[in-house]
């Protein structure tokens, strides 16, 4: 029995293929819904048929599982016949007529090729390209833009969760909405003490300044020359 792979891509920006958006390169250590179509040859006999998707060095989230299309999505003049999610070793009965569709929630954790496998059924490959660089600044929130009234001033969340870089995260004047900034008051909590100078937001414990992986918030007053 000839079976084949009918189709393979990755798609980004929601749970349904439908409406998510396809990516033609995938970006390493991001995640990526795998929609896969497959079936037996046009000239085969029908039969239950089952699969199982690998690919060696990339993570494969089996737990995910939202909303499925539904029954009766159609692909390349076939019935489909939707599987749902990471539908490993699920039998189903297909004719010439009918195709198997399945998602998998995929991540790449480094640059380079991957090799996909539909056990029975074939590969297909995918590149992975270098992910986004790691963000050094906080997320800024403005929880009052004039809080001293006719004084260039800010009020701001400051929130940050990764790896903490050496010699504080980035926050530039820019970033802060003021420029010739004069002070900085910021808050502290039980873990860190915060400070505010040469626009970076450095985290201090008792040992010194934060390293490795860190979970920051804090609310700070900025006051400014110019707003």
């Amino acid at each position: 029995m000839a079976n084949n792979i009918l189709a393979s891509a990755l798609f980004a920006g929601g749970d349904d293929p439908a409406s998510a958006v396809p990516v033609v390169t995938p970006l390493a250590g991001l995640w990526y819904n795998l929609d896969a179509a497959w079936g037996v040859g046009p000239s085969d006999a029908p039969a239950v048929v089952s699969t199982t998707l690998s690919c060696p060095g990339a993570t494969l989230d089996t737990g995910y599982g939202p909303a499925v299309r539904g029954p009766g999505a159609a692909f390349s003049g076939r019935v489909g016949i939707d599987l749902g999610w990471s539908p490993n070793g699920k039998q189903v009965y297909l004719t010439p007529l009918q195709a198997a569709l399945g998602l998998w929630r995929i991540r790449f954790p480094t640059p380079g090729s991957y090799l996909v496998t539909l056990s029975g059924f074939g590969t297909t490959g995918f590149t992975a390209a270098s992910g986004p660089p790691a963000s050094t600044s906080p997320a800024v929130i403005v929880l009052h833009p004039a809080p001293l009234n006719r004084q260039p001033s800010k009020l701001l969340k400051l929130t940050y969760s990764g790896t903490y870089p050496a010699g504080g995260l980035n926050l530039l004047p820019s970033q802060i909405g003021l420029t010739g900034i004069l002070f900085a008051d910021l808050n502290d909590d039980a873990v860190y003490r915060y400070t505010w100078s040469g626009s970076k937001l450095r985290a201090w414990t008792a040992a010194g300044e934060a390293t490795g992986a860190v979970s920051l918030s804090t609310t700070g007053l900025f006051f400014g020359m110019v707003g």
